[in-house]
């Protein structure tokens, strides 16, 4: 008789589980304070795919290295709840960059990421827990005082029709901001 019970009550107990933990309210807590913006996966991890190709992945990750190699010995990142020094990421990243050079497909490096480092996610928005990433780049053009074979063509300066315009007077939401235009004529 006992067996027959949790024979039944296992299918009971887990469908009450899925529900409980899908409906549960603490799954869309918004961050309030900095630690709390991300999480660190501990179930449901993603899989690990790049939509690029590779070696752009492992450019990414050396110039990465690149940019810790610059910081203070001292400097601390915090992922989640957790501290790490400067030392313990370079050294996550050296080992994401061994693994990513090792040649494993799609399902093979998510296994290996899944199994050797620590994953989190982004909290996201409280209403759909949508997160946005955004970049900026910023191009560096080289440039000589004197022309050479290189540099055969000067810069100029700002065109003298070119005005900035304060758009402080049109509202208290525009203090601040400026356009840009170019007089035609008159």
């Amino acid at each position: 008789m006992k067996r027959k019970t949790l024979v039944f009550l296992l299918p009971v107990v887990l469908l009450t589980l899925a529900i409980g933990f899908s409906c549960s309210p603490f799954r869309r807590k918004e961050a309030q304070r900095p630690e709390e913006a991300l999480r660190q996966v501990r179930f449901f991890f993603p899989k690990f795919r790049d939509d690029m190709d590779r070696d752009s992945l492992i450019q990414g990750v050396r110039r990465n290295l690149e940019y810790l190699d610059r910081l203070l010995p001292e400097t601390v990142f915090r992922y989640g709840s957790h501290d790490f020094t400067r030392q313990q990421v370079r050294e996550s990243q050296e080992a994401f960059l061994d693994l990513l050079s090792r040649g494993f497909d799609e399902d093979q490096l998510s296994k290996e990421i899944r199994k050797n480092f620590r994953v989190y996610r982004a909290a996201g928005r409280k209403e759909n827990g949508r997160v946005l990433f955004t970049g900026y780049y910023e191009p560096i053009y080289e440039g000589r005082l004197a022309r050479d074979e290189v540099f055969r063509y000067p810069l100029y300066g700002l065109p003298n029709d070119l005005i900035r315009i304060d758009l402080s007077p049109f509202g208290e939401r525009f203090k601040g901001e400026t356009i840009v235009a170019r007089i035609e004529g008159k």
